[in-house]
């Protein structure tokens, strides 16, 4: 069968900041519909079985191409979310995604992670500390954004001068995976200003010894396991993008949700203090129902039939992440924020297959850090403001969001 045609436009001010209803609208129609976004035809999965499958397929659905709308060349893209593993078939002719990943996934493992809480947790306790006895903050600008800049520039070895750059960096590039029309006006000079930048430190030995950063120009400059090109993709496209503005919206989401939902804020402070560690399905069932990184593309190598509708082979394939999380066939009652959602570690927020998210245990750390770090100076509740949702081609997220804490002290 040929899939319905139906207009859906991911980018649209509407469908970025309450895509539900949308995302509703495309499961009730088929399991595969086409539109067709900036000139280019795109088949759209949308339900969780589909997406969960397609993203476990990387034969028959490539991320050669990158995530993006228009494929982009793979150092442009970042090559660890633009490679796919060798195929017997192909000459090598650069590192796989296999060999990148197994430069840095030492560094992202539970254990390494674990060895960095006890940093971690005094930095957000930190900032944390300081908001609360301020009372009122901006949960973007003071919170979300300056822990995940100070998290991931120790953990990638960055200098301390010029860091206020990295968040502002992030969010150009990932702007750039929608329609041509919405880029940034100077987007390609910034990127072209962080990979010279990361392309420095390397050649200059400047990552902090011990750090990803390091061990990934080591891997170029004294074991020859990727380029030098590669390494600076990776450093800039998979530890610096990829662990920032995606952090820095599911920390505003954070709040946003807690406020939204006080009962589970409650059960959540319950939990922390009778050292309950089922309290961490909080980060999954965020990022289940706030999915921050709402969507991906893949490319077809081949004819494939997705319930009984045909893609063809070299079509770009939108799969919608954040609708599969709501899916009414996957999540009963997919609506609802719910801290004791069962088997909510299934979710698609962190995808799936040979590209599932390496950032994971950070993700993880870093949001239940700042949770605990609420609860321990006495939050009771949180209310938010007027905020102002950030148009962004990739993420999900605030520019500005204005919390108010309540505390057991007042």
């Amino acid at each position: 069968m040929i899939p319905p045609v139906r207009t859906f436009d991911p980018y649209s001010p509407d469908v970025q900041r309450d895509p539900y209803r949308h995302w509703a609208a495309l499961r009730d129609t088929a399991a595969v519909v086409q539109t067709t976004l900036d000139g280019r035809h795109v088949y759209v999965l949308s339900r969780d079985r589909d997406v969960r499958a397609a993203l476990a397929d990387w034969r028959t659905f490539s991320s050669k191409g990158g995530l993006s709308l228009h494929p982009r060349d793979r150092l442009q893209a970042g090559v660890l979310v633009a490679t796919d593993p060798a195929r017997p078939d192909e000459p090598r002719t650069h590192a796989d995604h296999t060999e990148l990943v197994r430069v840095v996934a030492p560094y992202m493992s539970r254990r390494a992670i674990a060895a960095m809480a006890p940093h971690i947790r005094a930095v957000v306790d930190k900032v944390v500390g300081d908001l609360v006895a301020a009372g009122g903050f901006d949960a973007v600008a003071d919170l979300a954004r300056p822990i995940p800049v100070q998290v991931i520039s120790d953990l990638v070895g960055l200098p301390e001068e010029g860091r206020e750059r990295y968040a502002d960096w992030a969010r150009t590039a990932t702007a750039l995976q929608g329609p041509q029309a919405a880029f940034p006006a100077d987007a390609f000079t910034q990127i072209q200003q962080m990979q010279e930048y990361v392309t420095r430190l390397g050649v200059d030995h400047r990552f902090a010894p011990g750090t990803v950063g390091a061990a990934v120009f080591a891997a170029a400059s004294e074991h020859a396991r990727i380029s030098h090109e590669e390494a600076t993709s990776v450093v800039w496209g998979g530890l610096i993008v990829a662990g920032l503005h995606t952090t820095i919206a599911a920390l505003g989401w954070t709040l946003w949700v807690a406020a939204r939902h006080p009962d589970q804020w409650l059960l959540y402070r319950q939990r922390h203090r009778e050292g309950d560690d089922t309290r961490r399905a909080w980060t999954d069932e965020l990022l289940r129902y706030e999915s921050v990184f709402p969507h991906g593309y893949r490319t077809t190598t081949t004819p494939v039939v997705v319930d009984g509708y045909v893609i063809p082979a070299d079509a770009r394939v939108l799969l919608l992440y954040g609708s599969a999380n709501r899916d009414p066939r996957r999540w009963q009652d997919p609506d609802r924020f719910l801290l004791t959602r069962p088997d909510v570690g299934t979710h698609l927020g962190f995808g799936a297959g040979v590209h599932y998210c390496l950032g994971q245990h950070l993700v993880r750390l870093e949001m239940q850090a700042v949770l605990d770090a609420f609860a321990d100076h006495g939050v009771a509740a949180f209310e938010v403001g007027e905020g102002e949702f950030e148009a962004n081609a990739a993420v999900r997220g605030w520019s500005k969001l204005p919390v108010t804490v309540v505390t057991d002290h007042r």
